[in-house]
């Protein structure tokens, strides 16, 4: 584990790395800013909504406008955090493709796809949403939020990371071997790259880490696997 944190860290200031993930997410941030600038209105109706909905919230209006504001900025952040990572997923290979070349040197056998990937993300998001929409009432219960963020973002880039990492080089027999193998780690390094969304700074840029700590274990396992 510290090894992959190790190279993880060293990797992210890859040259190659950055300035190929930068694009991305610039276009993300641009997109989600534009959405957010044109249905203003709509979204902080709906929000004061939610929250004028909450049942075991008492009516006091300076504390049902901080969490209208704090809901509006949340709601920004999530689709932030969701369409980073479609964008960022068009360009995972190129990224996977650096790490191999540096460290596992492997060949190329994989099924995968830049259409599989945006399907699989959207696909990932469609279901995050409905699941978010459904648990909004518990986000704004204090302690009980947090492991429910966590679950709902752990689902949500679990899928796509085995994909982006793997389907370039892996053949589908080994895709499925690595999948169902190994599931505590693969719980534990979802959970890690997940909980990075915590950190507003490190948020936007999440998405890239989490892809670079599924590439070094998901490539590491496939090494082993062929040796």
């Amino acid at each position: 584990m510290r090894e992959i944190l190790k190279r993880v860290s060293v990797d992210l200031f890859d040259k190659r790395i950055f300035f190929t993930s930068f694009i991305p997410l610039l276009i993300s941030a641009f997109l989600v800013s534009g959405f957010f600038y044109i249905f203003h209105e709509i979204l902080s109706l709906f929000s004061t909504y939610v929250v004028d909905h909450i049942p075991f919230l008492d009516d006091t209006s300076s504390i049902k406008t901080k969490l209208s504001n704090a809901s509006g900025w949340s709601a920004y952040y999530q689709l932030l955090i969701s369409i980073s990572m479609i964008f960022v997923g068009l360009i995972a290979d190129r990224v996977v493709e650096v790490i191999n070349d540096k460290y596992y040197h492997l060949k190329k056998r994989g099924f995968g796809s830049v259409a599989g990937s945006i399907i699989i993300s959207l696909k990932q998001n469609a279901i995050f949403y409905i699941l978010l929409f459904i648990s909004l009432p518990f986000l704004f219960i204090p302690y009980l939020n947090i492991p429910i963020h966590l679950a709902l973002w752990i689902y949500l880039i679990k899928e796509p990371l085995f994909y982006d990492t793997l389907s370039l080089y892996a053949n589908k027999d080994e895709y499925k071997k690595l999948k169902t193998s190994d599931k505590r780690e693969i719980l534990i390094w979802s959970a890690i790259g997940a909980s990075l969304f915590f950190v507003p700074l490190l948020g936007v840029f999440a998405y890239i880490i989490q892809l670079l700590i599924f590439a070094h274990f998901n490539l590491l396992r496939l090494y082993k696997l062929r040796h």
